[in-house]
């Protein structure tokens, strides 16, 4: 048995704070709802749980095959298929060792008593927080398979925004690229094959072509030094953004640049959002929640606004209220939580915000999309344009030269 502090608040608003003896958390979570109160958040004193190392993130199951796990566990179980069978079944159709190695670890852990939570949580960090909260959620209601059906839909969901951004940067990423080759062919291969002509005439140059030769004689004679300067300057800069003050500076500024400022913001709170929603259905403490969603926001300022929530909630408050004091979210999410609160369907009220955000990011991607890529190919245009011009003014000067 182990003794586990809680953290409940009663139907008048009251926090009130405890422990329990007990088995394991679900037990602790039937225990506070028999009391008519509403779980906070629940803590171990027990030596022997602990805190995944920061490094399990780097264990983590990939997306697709945490989808295929998933999918292919709850369809068995809610057929009436034992977990037992429907793991072993998994374990030997993987196509993928790992996932199939993971799979029979999980099985054996259950097959000694564990719940299927605890084997979860037993595997290096191969799947997220909100995946073991919300299988802990689903144990203590006995609905597992339809929590891993909320859970595969909130994964397919997830990686498709994902797919999105990563669509919105690979365009514009391979004009980048694409240009950067031709600049550099332009200025290394092509200038010296015609600088020959001007052999000790070079004060006859006109002046982009001066410019340019400028350029590649320092590149071409400080290879060294210019690359320890790029080196050192991408070191520098993440240290410096590994600082937390740093970080929060460098994020509100992304959250004031026009078009990737709102492409951020609604990202952020679409995911937390969506992620709040499958958690609070499946009676996940609100402590825990907001613990939970912290890491999957990757802009520090948001992080820091759920930390504080968290804080906020704790001394009493509603959820909306610290959110209010955030200024990140606008007046009508901000009213349609109160709503969620006084009506006691928060949980359905913050999946239709996340939809409605996830029409609105998906808007934003296509409008920066089709903005971003003719800024570039402008952009480009400019630099291969002047390098054209560097190269070709010499040439036009030559030609006049032996017209005359």
């Amino acid at each position: 048995m182990t003794i586990f502090n809680f953290t409940a608040k009663d139907n008048d608003g009251n926090v009130i704070k405890g422990d329990y003896d007990g088995k394991n958390q679900n037990e602790v979570i039937r225990h506070i709802k028999d009391r008519s109160l509403y779980v906070l958040s629940i803590d171990s004193d027990d030596d022997s749980v602990q805190k995944a190392s920061v490094w399990t993130k780097f264990n983590r199951l990939p997306n697709k095959k945490l989808r295929h796990f998933t999918s292919q566990l709850w369809l068995p179980l809610e057929a009436g298929v034992t977990i037992n069978l429907a793991l072993h079944a998994i374990a030997s159709q993987a196509d993928d060792q790992r996932l199939s190695t993971i799979t029979l670890d999980i099985l054996k852990k259950i097959r000694e008593g564990h719940s299927f939570s605890e084997a979860l949580e037993k595997q290096n960090g191969a799947f997220p927080p909100l995946y073991i909260a919300m299988i802990r959620a689903g144990e203590a209601s006995g609905s597992i398979p339809e929590i891993l059906r909320n859970l595969e839909e909130f994964l397919e969901s997830d990686a498709d925004t994902i797919s999105k951004l990563r669509s919105a940067i690979i365009y514009p990423f391979i004009i980048v690229n694409i240009s950067f080759f031709v600049i550099c062919f332009l200025v290394f291969f092509v200038l010296p094959k015609i600088m020959f002509i001007f052999k000790d005439k070079e004060h006859l140059l006109p002046m982009p072509t001066k410019i340019l030769l400028a350029f590649k004689d320092f590149v071409v004679n400080h290879p060294l030094e210019l690359i320890s300067v790029i080196i050192l300057g991408l070191f520098l800069s993440y240290y410096a953004y590994m600082s937390n003050q740093v970080r929060t500076i460098f994020d509100k500024q992304i959250l004031r640049v026009p078009l990737f400022g709102k492409l951020t913001k609604e990202s952020s709170i679409s995911r937390s959002f969506s992620s709040m929603a499958v958690l609070l259905s499946a009676g996940v403490p609100i402590l825990k929640i907001l613990s939970i969603i912290g890491p999957i926001s990757n802009n520090h300022v948001f992080q820091e606004t759920w930390r504080q929530t968290a804080e906020d909630i704790k001394l009493g408050d509603a959820l909306s209220v610290p959110m209010e004091k955030s200024n990140l979210f606008s007046l009508s999410i901000i009213q349609m939580i109160k709503t969620g609160e006084s009506t006691g369907k928060l949980d359905i009220i913050l999946q239709k915000i996340s939809v409605r955000l996830l029409k609105d990011f998906n808007r934003t991607i296509a409008d920066t999309t089709s903005l971003i890529e003719p800024i570039l190919l402008i952009l480009m245009g400019i630099i291969i344009g002047f390098i054209s011009l560097a190269i070709m003014l010499p040439l036009f000067a030559i030609s006049q030269a032996l017209g005359h």
